[in-house]
């Protein structure tokens, strides 16, 4: 008999990235979500809007989602990120007493839930109902224990393809989405203060979102044009050019797990710069293989008093240890193992 994943989430690179890890697992994927999914593998999709608030049209979409879980009949199912879609799709699933994982992504679990009671009962629903639960920080895992009692949760990293490092270049380069979680302005504002005394590096900000004039503006009010450029959205390619050539990476978000491109950048030989959050601590030895942020210093500064061949041999070697995609395909391969092997082992 032939096996079948279906897969629940956002149409995003990590979602792609998830796919390619475990696609070789099954004899088929097969896809939902809001947009369609750019993706290198063959993967049937379904397509569903849930942004609606008209209570009918709400109702008319989970009824599909429904249709579509019945017909597809799937081996196993896979929800990544915990959101609404989430939501609707553990109600179908638990209570037809279907198998499946849900992967926390960060935020949907460290700050979403403490927005309202409704959102963490959100949360909490999906948790509660999952027959295993997976998240990529130590911190993610000890949230998810306080909302929920479902004692299946494991620490799975999103495993990368190591990237081979080219001559660096005064280049630092921030590649988060443009939306106010990841604190694009502060990394303007930081690289404001190290240029004064580094006039000769740039900052090469990628990605795409609902700050983006604003960020342009702040550029535009600080005269950095000549030395912060904007490209935009970028495909793997030209990204992993960035990541092979950039003296230093920067990533200050105000909530994360652990960042699939925060490993990309080490794996390349960047010198990480990143928040004061607690999975920061799981992946930076301030000082010696990255510097953490701290309010009382310009973290971009001491990033470049650090002997950057020593930094890339560390974080090369934790990368392969800890992070490859092989070693995500095979940790999840033994959840799905388990699901199979006790199918009613949900606690």
């Amino acid at each position: 008999m032939k096996s079948k994943i279906l897969v629940i989430g956002p149409s995003s690179t990590h979602v792609a990235r998830f796919i390619c890890l475990v696609n070789d697992l099954f004899d088929e994927v097969v896809y939902i979500g809001e947009a369609k999914l750019e993706t290198n593998v063959s993967i049937r999709q379904h397509l569903i809007n849930f942004r609606s608030r008209n209570p009918f049209n709400i109702w008319k979409n989970f009824r599909k989602l429904k249709q579509i879980i019945e017909t597809e009949n799937p081996d196993f199912t896979h929800i990544q990120q915990v959101n609404r879609v989430a939501f609707m799709a553990s109600r179908i699933l638990g209570s037809a007493k279907r198998k499946h994982a849900v992967t926390a992504w960060g935020s949907d679990v460290l700050v979403i839930p403490e927005k309202s009671i409704f959102y963490k009962k959100m949360t909490q629903r999906v948790l509660d109902h999952a027959s295993f639960i997976t998240a990529d920080s130590a911190d993610m895992i000890s949230v998810i224990s306080k909302l929920t009692d479902n004692k299946n949760c494991h620490l799975v990293f999103l495993g990368i393809d190591p990237i081979q490092s080219l001559p660096k270049e005064k280049i630092i380069f921030s590649n988060r989405a443009l939306y106010e979680l990841y604190n694009i302005n502060g990394v303007i504002l930081e690289f404001n203060e190290f240029q004064k005394s580094n006039p000769d590096w740039k900052l090469v900000i990628a990605g795409v979102g609902d700050k983006s004039d604003r960020l342009k503006m702040l550029v535009d009010d600080l005269k950095l044009n000549e030395k912060i450029e904007f490209v935009g959205w970028l495909d793997a390619e030209k990204n992993n050019d960035y990541y092979r050539r950039s003296a230093i990476y920067i990533s200050l978000p105000t909530s994360d797990g652990t960042s699939v491109s925060l490993l990309e950048a080490m794996s390349a030989g960047c010198i990480p710069v990143v928040s004061d959050l607690p999975v920061a601590h799981e992946w930076i030895d301030s000082g010696k293989n990255g510097i953490i942020k701290i309010k009382s210093k310009n973290a971009i500064i001491e990033a470049v008093k650090l002997n950057p061949e020593a930094v890339e041999k560390i974080n090369r070697a934790l990368i392969e240890r800890c992070a490859t995609g092989k070693t995500a395909t095979e940790k999840f391969k033994s959840i799905y193992d388990k699901l199979k092997d006790d199918p009613d082992d949900k606690k």
